[in-house]
């Protein structure tokens, strides 16, 4: 799962009903991806309606992956198109988009290699392409990213505000294209088979998973915590610990955790469809390999579960080489993406947050706003017209994607943001 569980480490597969972490302070990135949003025109060719070399091309890759994931192919290589794989589909007017994935691409040998990922903090910002680059970014920085097949690299520029580059890098986000993804979908008889090779653990807490024995052991540490340790070659331990904890919430079981992570402005934040579910929010929480020493890296996704958290952290060494990396990233990720549940029950934790909101300004843009249980819900304007949207705990946000809002509740009222840095706008319940 090398930066597949951030799809878990990627990411992991997520998370795909939209949600965000972006934060009571919207920037002019998340703005430009909105307004983008039915752009027609795309430098990323369907996979749909791609011809058989590009499927021939990375037949392996993508013979292996998982239903609830999904694939795109792009023109940032120089001789073959470059395959994105995000676990993270988020579907919005009917197409699937991604805030992040997994970049496979050729190297300068003819071999399919896993470039590494590229990733938007925020989903509201979703992979934008633009001529030969893949944009995404940050709340106060833009990236790019192209596949150099020569010196097989993966060519990644960042801009901060500020920097020279940040004002092109804006725009080419800006310019772009949504990146449209095709969902993987697979026989489900064929998904639920266990082979010889196969086991499954089941827990008493209601989850179940998939796992290939002869590259992962399996040990139930108590009755609500079970270890996945991969046993092949890598650069230290690399393993996934799924528990159950009651009484708590999300956030504040994933403070617990990432508090031993050490410097917390490195963490990387986000919210997305918890994995094996399409209607249960999860939050993850991602420190990435910076490259020195044991170059561990850190991911963490928790959701409310049955009146308690269900918590899966992966722990991960790289060694740097592709070929070790990517057997224990993949077997890994592999476990993650099989969980299934015997009874998810309905989540409370943003159930205060559900309900009709009124304008307390009768000249309001948006006279009412409903949100409903499933997080979804609809904005009337003042002339009547009802947008569809999603939600999660800081953002709401068109399904068409022609705009991304910020909200905050206190007590009885919600507030809604509608332009960077500007007015509140008060909602009474």
């Amino acid at each position: 799962m090398k930066k597949k569980m951030i799809t878990l480490v990627s990411l992991i597969a997520a998370f795909i009903m939209m949600f965000t972490l972006a934060g009571c302070n919207k920037d002019k990135p998340a703005d430009v991806s909105a307004a983008n949003a039915n752009k027609e025109k795309t430098t990323v060719v369907s996979p749909v309606k791609n011809d058989k070399k590009d499927k021939d091309d990375y037949k392996e890759i993508l013979a292996g992956l998982k239903a609830g994931s999904a694939y795109a192919y792009a023109d940032i290589g120089k001789e073959h198109k470059v395959l994105l794989v995000t676990d993270a589909p988020m579907e919005f007017d009917g197409k699937l988009e991604a805030a992040r994935a997994t970049v496979y691409g050729y190297d300068k040998n003819g071999n399919v290699k896993n470039y590494g990922s590229i990733e938007s903090t925020s989903t509201s910002m979703p992979l934008m392409a633009n001529g030969s680059y893949i944009y995404f970014g940050s709340h106060h920085s833009m990236s790019r990213a192209r596949v150099d097949e020569q010196n097989s690299k993966l060519i990644v520029e960042t801009a901060k505000e500020g920097d020279k580059k940040y004002d092109s890098f804006f725009n080419g986000y800006a310019d772009g294209n949504i990146v449209k993804f095709t969902a993987v979908k697979k026989d489900a008889a064929k998904e639920k088979e266990v082979t010889n090779e196969e086991m499954e653990f089941i827990s008493p807490d209601g989850w179940r998973v998939r796992y290939d024995a002869k590259s992962i052991a399996a040990t139930e540490v108590d009755k609500h915590t079970a270890q996945f340790v991969y046993q092949g070659e890598a650069a230290g331990t690399c393993m996934a610990e799924i528990k159950y904890i009651a009484d708590k919430q999300p956030e504040e079981v994933l403070y617990d955790v990432t508090s031993e992570w050490g410097d917390q402005s490195k963490i990387q934040r986000s919210e997305g469809t918890f994995p094996g579910t399409d209607d249960k929010l999860g939050y993850w929480r991602v420190l990435p390999d910076n490259g020195k020493g044991s170059r561990l890296s850190m991911t963490a996704i928790a959701t409310e579960y049955n009146d308690g958290v269900l918590l899966a952290v992966e722990t991960f060494h790289s060694s740097g080489k592709d070929e070790i990396d990517m057997a224990a990233s993949d077997a890994l990720a592999e476990v993650i993406d099989s969980i299934t549940f015997k009874n998810f029950k309905e989540q409370k934790m943003h159930s205060y947050v559900a309900g009709t909101y009124k304008a307390a300004d009768k000249d309001a843009k948006y006279t009412s706003v409903i949100l409903k249980k499933d997080y979804t819900g609809v904005l009337t304007d003042s002339k009547g017209k009802k947008h569809e949207i999603t939600w999660g705990s800081t953002e709401l946000k068109a399904k068409d994607g022609n705009f991304t809002y910020s909200y905050t509740i206190e007590g009885d009222n919600l507030y809604l943001q509608l332009d960077n840095d500007g007015d509140w706008i008060e909602y009474a319940k």
